[in-house]
């Protein structure tokens, strides 16, 4: 059983191109899912962030899937070395989910990019906390967090060169049918309605983002061994399949 896959994305007015990015690795009857943002300062960002998003899923299939969180972790800090020389100015949010062929997933994540629970209604329970100053002492609200001026200061990150300290959200977590991965521009800036009207296309409401807005939906495909992707907006997707 995989899951399908949805990357919905729109480009924002902070930058020339659009800097979240998504890819999409297969392997067997393992995944992983990557959702990254890069940072709207130091030119390199955007780049930084299509090129990791694509070392990601391809070192997953080279490695013919991972099993552990604590595998992704340590691939995330050796691509911290390679793009250091590169990409030296560059920085970005990121979370990958791992699938790891069972009836389990774990997510790691740095920065403001989320992991999320779609439930009745299309209510979102968000499962992952963003590292940012508003929340670094305590936890607020998810209201408060977004109207809150320090969330645009990052407190973890990945930056080319440095160790990444990734956070794990708890699991092995249970497989559930329908899940989100959010950059800030979605989860932060667009409210529960123009989040429905970004994901389902309700009609009547206008989003015209200041920040690039993505989000990958995943849905259980009980009938089919096959992951469908569907994409909608730019072309920042990358997919690779074993």
């Amino acid at each position: 059983m995989v899951y399908s896959a949805k990357w919905i994305t729109q480009k924002g007015k902070l930058t020339q191109e659009n800097r979240d990015y998504c890819a999409v690795a297969l392997c067997g009857n393992k995944a992983i899912y990557v959702v990254v943002d890069g940072s709207t300062k130091g030119s390199q960002s955007g780049v930084l962030a299509c090129e990791y998003s694509k070392a990601l899923a391809d070192q997953f299939v080279i490695n013919a899937g991972f099993d552990t969180a604590a595998q992704l972790s340590a691939l995330v800090n050796a691509l911290s070395d390679k793009f250091k020389t590169i990409y030296p100015e560059g920085r970005l949010s990121f979370l990958v989910l791992l699938d790891a062929g069972n009836a389990a997933f774990y997510a790691i994540h740095a920065g403001d990019c989320r992991l999320g629970q779609v439930g009745l209604g299309n209510k979102i329970e968000w499962l992952s906390r963003p590292h940012t100053l508003a929340n670094a002492v305590e936890d607020i609200s998810d209201e408060c967090l977004a109207k809150h001026e320090s969330r645009h200061t990052i407190t973890r990150s990945f930056r080319p060169g440095r160790i990444c300290e990734v956070e794990i959200t708890p699991g092995p977590m249970p497989r559930q049918d329908k899940l989100i991965i959010a950059t800030d521009g979605y989860w932060a800036d667009l409210d529960t309605e123009k989040q429905a009207h970004f994901t389902n296309g309700v009609s009547g409401i206008q989003i015209t983002p200041l920040d690039d807005t993505s989000c990958l939906l995943l849905s259980n495909s009980p009938n089919t061994s096959d992951c469908c992707i569907s994409i909608e907006g730019d072309d920042n997707f990358y997919l690779i399949k074993k």
